[in-house]
């Protein structure tokens, strides 16, 4: 039995065992049974995996489509079915930017882009693979010179979606919760 959940702009479908772990996952999660994670139920569940506060935040966000400050079981279901198929590359640009916006103005600017990039380094290094190479700041600026192909000083949904369909450097599906 297959349940089609729809994420934005498209309907996508989680088979049997996709779903089965999902709900599996979001009950495990649900501490207090209410049927929706809040952003301590969510980060508590992704410790296991030594994801930490800053980085799991961002997560959160990316589930939390609505802004709502909490993830429901639907919410989750859409989000899982769009980082279980890859080649819906589009929608999981758009979830990752949405959640990387932080301050929901519809773009990145540097700071953004350094505190994601300073998360997801914190998240890689708890999780034992360490680049002493280059500073997080670096690789946000690097990154945010490619990303800023119009020099305008910020980067847009569009500008994302070219740099992560062309670099596949670029983070744009984040590892699904998986417990």
């Amino acid at each position: 039995m297959a349940v089609r959940v729809e994420p934005p702009a498209k309907v996508m479908q989680l088979d049997d065992t996709q779903l089965h772990a999902a709900l599996a996952n979001f009950s495990a999660m649900d501490k207090n049974g209410d049927g929706s994670l809040s952003r301590a139920e969510f980060r508590e569940g992704l410790g296991m995996l030594g994801i930490d506060e800053d980085f799991s935040n961002i997560l959160f966000n990316m589930f939390d489509t609505a802004g709502t400050g909490a993830i429901d079981q639907r919410a989750f279901l859409a989000s899982m079915a769009v980082m279980l198929h890859p080649d819906e590359i589009e929608l999981q640009v758009g979830i990752a930017f949405d959640a990387y916006d932080l301050n929901k103005d519809g773009k990145l600017d540097r700071s953004e882009l350094t505190q994601v990039v300073r998360a997801m380094t914190g998240a890689i290094t708890k999780l034992g693979i360490v680049n002493e190479s280059e500073t997080p700041e670096a690789v946000a600026e690097e990154l945010f010179v490619q990303m800023d192909r119009d020099n305008k000083g910020f980067i847009t949904k569009k500008d994302y979606l070219h740099t992560a369909t062309t670099n596949p450097g670029v983070p744009h599906r984040p590892p699904p919760p998986d417990r």
